[in-house]
């Protein structure tokens, strides 16, 4: 990830163009897939060939991918949906991680957590649901219109679920404003409801 943020802050981006392939593994499916090779030429008129560090099961010979190169590490990388995922990921790990390690050095030293549960489902339920809820509705429009090519009954499935997540996202903002934050009570041994505060 250190890699990926030297690159990204300081490298040049390019179009990269494919001019062949290598084996990479197959999937589960039985499905080979290949890692693209590709041909950039720097600012600096040199003409620099890279595998590419992620594999797809349809590349052909001329396809373009813009990727962000190094000069001074010799690192590149694949701008695009892998990308995106790989800092979305990293993103939430960290702030998860934190929120966690926050909450056992309260719990070490003895102190009150009522507090901080309660700015935990605040921002849980506010902020961080939706916001994930968002943006794998964001990763899955950008799968569909950057993503591998994909046969029309990907598409139909794409956007299937981009349509019932973008109505689940609505419908959940609307009952947080109306209705408040969602809550769990005991109604009986081993038994729970759920609700919202409102």
């Amino acid at each position: 990830m250190a890699n990926t943020y030297v690159v990204l802050t300081s490298g040049t981006t390019y179009k990269a163009l494919v001019i062949g392939t290598e084996y990479s593994h197959t999937n589960g499916d039985n499905e080979r897939r290949y890692a693209p090779i590709v041909e950039f030429t720097t600012e600096n008129g040199e003409r620099i060939k890279r595998k590419l560090n992620h594999s797809e099961s349809e590349i052909s010979v001329g396809d373009t991918y813009t990727i962000n190169y190094n000069e001074e590490t010799d690192m590149v990388i694949t701008m695009g949906f892998t990308l995106v995922i790989t800092l979305v990921g990293s993103f939430i790990f960290v702030l998860i991680f934190s929120v966690l390690f926050y909450a056992q050095i309260h719990l070490v030293l003895g102190k009150d957590v009522g507090v901080l549960k309660e700015l935990l489902s605040k921002v849980g339920f506010n902020f961080l649901i939706p916001f994930l809820m968002i943006a794998f509705d964001a990763l899955l429009i950008y799968a569909l219109f950057y993503g591998n090519r994909i046969s029309l009954f990907g598409i139909i499935i794409l956007l299937f679920f981009i349509l019932i997540l973008t109505l689940a996202i609505v419908g959940y903002i609307s009952n947080i404003l109306n209705k408040g934050r969602p809550t769990l009570r005991r109604t009986g041994l081993g038994r729970w409801s759920g609700g919202w505060e409102n």
